[in-house]
C-alpha cells in the first residue's frame, strides 16, 4: 500500500492530510471490494479511488479557505514526514524540475514511473487514451531531459 501513499502525497503534501486520505481511501476500498470488477487490474482500481479521494479533499478545502490557503499550508508541512524527507533528499533535483510542470504532468508521470502502470490501466483512471497518454510521456520526457542534465540528474 506504500504505492497508495506515495500517490496521495504527490498530490498532497501536508502529511496529516496525506493520512486522513489515506485512510478514507483503505476505508472506500474495503467497503467496496465486493464491487470490484476482477477484469480490471486491483492497481488500478485502488489508484483511482485514490484519485476521487484527493479530487473529495480539495473541493471540501476550497470550501473552506482559497487555494493560495491550502497551497501554502501543504509547502508550508512538506518537511514533516522522515520518509517524505529522506524521499526528497534522493530526489530533490528531480521534484524542482517537476514543480515547473502542471499538476496534470506531475500525475501521468507519477503513474508511469512511480505507480509503474500501464498505458491502459492510467487510460481507465484518467479518461484520457491511450495514444494521448503516450504523446504525453514522450513530450514530458523531452522536456525534462535538458532540465535534469542541468542539474547533473
Amino acid at each position: 500500500m506504500k504505492i497508495l501513499y506515495n500517490y496521495i502525497l504527490s498530490n498532497v503534501s501536508n502529511t496529516e492530510d496525506v493520512k486522513d486520505i489515506f485512510q478514507e481511501t483503505m476505508l472506500a476500498i474495503w467497503q467496496g471490494l465486493k464491487s470490484f470488477n476482477r477484469n480490471s487490474s486491483f492497481k488500478t482500481w485502488i489508484i483511482g479511488i485514490a484519485k476521487y479521494k484527493v479530487a473529495d479533499f480539495y473541493r471540501k478545502s476550497y470550501k473552506n479557505s482559497s487555494l493560495q490557503t491550502i497551497y501554502s499550508e501543504n509547502i508550508a508541512n512538506i518537511h514533516e514526514s522522515n520518509d517524505y524527507i529522506s524521499d526528497v533528499v534522493n530526489r530533490v533535483d528531480l521534484g524542482n524540475s517537476m514543480e515547473s510542470l502542471p499538476k496534470k504532468d506531475r500525475e501521468l508521470l507519477f503513474l508511469v514511473f512511480s505507480a509503474q502502470l500501464t498505458y491502459k490501466e492510467i487510460e481507465k483512471i484518467t479518461g484520457i487514451p491511450e495514444g494521448t497518454i503516450k504523446s504525453r510521456i514522450y513530450y514530458l520526457k523531452d522536456k525534462l531531459r535538458p532540465l535534469l542534465k542541468e542539474r547533473g540528474v
